[in-house]
């Protein structure tokens, strides 16, 4: 059996101004999550659903609430997690080694994708995750997002969900408050931050920087990382090496590219 190791691949995907997803999402992204765990040899054991006659919490996956909402084909349902734990576990929240979920909140019109996966079973670089990204990405006409590894007691699934598990350095936990105060019609113009993966849409590509030309004319000028269409989406894909990201992310900030700086 895989063991897990120290860091984890994450991947966020966000939509903003779309139309209220029908039940039929929420099916869709759980058949694909449980055909992509299963390519990585994960097994599924926790389901989360939320919504109206769905139980609260994670419940055991291909229990009773689970093939409730399989005969229901998910209708009412506003948000699903499927986590995959270690054998024994009953924390799925605590010791995940494997987290997706798609959620949709009515009050900011915010559709979100989360993923976090032990590298131990996907490598942040690897041909795998590539292709469990294009696989998420056909879900939805995305306004952006990002990926990037991380230290999984560092909770990269948090940073995704803009929740402070509550060690974050000041730091970054000025920066995490900076954007959970953003407004969806800023999010979709301005930067978090940078990544080592950024999927930049057409608001972003196109705002205006401090010297008056588009993001996507800066990003061209530095020479830091090219950009590249991501197939399957509108989406541009920039990757950002790791020596010069933090860089990178100054000259961003200088030029007002990253909301809040």
């Amino acid at each position: 059996m895989t063991s897990p190791i120290a860091t984890a691949s994450a991947l966020g995907l966000y939509l903003y101004g779309g139309a209220e997803p029908g039940a039929d999402l929420f099916a869709r992204f759980a058949r694909l999550t449980e055909s992509l765990f299963a390519r990585l040899g994960i097994a599924p054991t926790y389901l989360g659903l939320g919504g109206d006659g769905y139980p609260e919490g994670f419940v055991r996956y291909g229990g009773r609430a689970h093939k409730k909402a399989l005969a229901r084909e998910f209708d009412g349902v506003l948000s699903v997690s499927v986590a995959a734990n270690p054998v024994g576990s009953d924390e799925p929240t605590f010791d995940s080694f494997a987290l997706a979920s798609l959620s949709y909140t009515p009050s900011v019109g915010e559709l979100l994708l989360s993923l976090e996966v032990n590298e131990a079973w996907l490598p942040f670089d690897g041909e795998a995750y590539a292709e469990t990204m294009g696989a998420y990405i056909t879900l939805a006409p995305w306004s952006f997002g990002f990926g990037f590894a991380d230290a999984s007691n560092r909770q990269p699934g948090f940073h995704i969900l803009s929740l402070d598990p509550g060690d974050l350095p000041p730091d970054e936990r000025t920066r995490l408050l900076t954007w959970y105060a953003v407004a969806p019609e800023v999010r979709v113009r301005k930067l978090r931050d940078v990544y080592a993966l950024n999927l930049l849409g057409a608001g972003q590509l196109g705002e205006a920087t401090r010297d008056g030309g588009p993001l996507r004319s800066l990003i061209t000028s530095m020479g830091a990382g090219d950009i590249q269409p991501t197939a399957g989406t509108s989406l541009m894909s920039w990757r950002v090496p790791t020596t010069s990201r933090e860089a990178v992310r100054r000259q961003m900030a200088e030029a007002g590219a990253i909301a809040g700086l």
